[in-house]
C-alpha cells in the first residue's frame, strides 16, 4: 500500500466551503455504492459547519494533502460527554489510516477539555465502521433508528409549549443544563439550544411546569434545513424530565407542536434518530412515524446511561 503524507491541522472558518465539498462527495459515494446509482447528493448547509465551530472552535479536523482536503472530523461537547461525528474521507484516500488519525485527534482533543465519555454513532449494519472504531477504544452501547414522518397536514397545536423568542434564548441554558444533569449526569445540552440561535440553526420549544414556570419539564430544538433543496428538517433534540409523572404526555405535546414548527418553516417532513424504548416505539407508531434506517451507538471511557421514557439525544452529526 503506497503511503500517504497526509496532515491533520485544526478546521477554520476559511476551510468550510472544502468541508462543505468533501462531505457533498463522500455521501453521494456512499449512496452510489449502496443503490447503484448517480445520486446528486444535496449539500449540507454553510450554517451547519459555523454551528460546529460556534460551538467549539478547536473541535473539528481537516486532514490535507498539498493543501487539498482529503478528510474531517467534527467533535462535540456537551458537558463531560463528548461525541464525534461525522467523520468524512474521500474515497480514493479511504483505508489509508486518514480516518484514524482524524477520529484519535479529534477524541484527544474532547479528552483534553475533559470529557469523560466520548460516542459516536456508525452504521449499524456495516462491521466496517463498527470494527473502525473498536480499534480506537470504543465498544458497542446499543442500537439507534432513523425515524421520518411526512407532514401531510397540519398537526395543529398542543397548547401546552411555548415557543421560545430569539431575544429570550439565554433564559432556558441554565434550565436546560439543570434537565440534562437529571437525564445523566455530567450530561449539559445547553449548548445546542445556544448553538441553535447563535448559529441561527433553529428554534426551541419548551414545555414548562403549569405549577411552577421556572421548572422546565421538557423542551425541542427544531431545526430549518440542513441540506440544500432538501424539504426534510431534523428535530435535533428532544428531552422530558425523568422524574415526571406523565412523560408520554410532555414528548407528545412536544412532537407535535415540532412537526407544526417544521411545517411553518416550509418543511414537508421531519426526522431523528434515538434509541428505543417502549414509551418511544409506541408514541412514534401512534405519530405517523417510520423507521428509515439504524445506526449503533458506540462509547469509551465512563460508562453512559440515560434516565426517562423518552429522550432523542442525538450523537449522529
Amino acid at each position: 500500500m503506497e503511503e500517504l503524507e497526509f496532515r491533520i491541522r485544526r478546521l477554520t472558518r476559511k476551510d468550510i466551503d472544502a468541508a462543505q465539498s468533501l462531505a457533498q462527495n463522500v455521501w453521494g459515494d456512499q449512496a452510489k455504492r449502496d443503490t447503484g446509482m448517480n445520486i446528486a447528493y444535496p449539500k449540507r448547509l454553510r450554517r451547519m459547519f459555523e454551528g460546529y465551530l460556534h460551538a467549539d472552535p478547536r473541535g473539528s479536523f481537516l486532514a490535507t494533502i498539498e493543501g487539498k482536503a482529503i478528510g474531517a472530523s467534527y467533535g462535540h461537547k456537551w458537558g463531560r460527554v463528548g461525541w464525534i461525528g461525522p467523520i468524512e474521507v474521500s474515497t480514493e484516500y479511504q483505508k489509508h489510516g486518514v480516518g484514524t488519525l482524524l477520529a484519535h485527534a479529534t477524541v484527544d482533543h474532547l479528552e483534553t477539555v475533559g470529557c469523560d465519555t466520548i460516542g459516536v454513532e456508525t452504521m449499524g449494519d456495516s462491521e466496517g465502521h463498527v470494527e473502525f472504531y473498536r480499534r480506537i477504544g470504543f465498544s458497542v452501547h446499543s442500537p439507534t433508528f432513523f425515524y421520518e414522518k411526512r407532514l401531510e397536514s397540519d398537526p395543529g397545536l398542543s397548547g401546552e409549549t411555548i415557543l421560545l423568542p430569539f431575544t429570550s434564548y439565554e433564559t432556558i441554558l441554565n434550565r436546560a443544563k439543570e434537565l440534562s444533569e437529571r437525564i445523566s449526569p455530567g450530561l449539559d445540552l445547553s449548548v445546542e439550544f445556544w448553538m441553535s440561535y447563535v448559529a441561527n440553526l433553529g428554534r426551541i420549544l419548551v414545555y414548562q411546569d403549569p405549577n411552577d414556570p421556572e421548572k422546565l419539564l421538557g423542551a425541542s430544538v427544531v431545526y430549518g434545513r440542513t441540506m440544500e433543496g432538501v424539504d426534510t428538517h431534523l428535530l435535533r433534540l428532544l428531552i422530558v424530565d425523568p422524574d415526571h409523572d406523565d412523560q408520554q404526555r410532555v414528548a407528545n405535546a412536544l412532537l407535535q407542536d415540532s412537526e407544526f414548527l417544521v411545517r411553518r418553516m416550509g418543511g414537508r417532513r421531519m426526522f431523528f434518530s434515538c434509541p428505543a424504548t417502549a414509551t418511544s416505539v409506541s408514541l412514534l407508531a401512534e405519530r405517523g412515524y417510520r423507521v428509515i434506517g439504524n445506526n449503533v451507538r458506540m462509547t469509551r471511557g465512563a460508562k453512559y446511561a440515560e434516565r426517562g421514557e423518552m429522550q432523542i439525544i442525538s450523537w449522529a452529526g
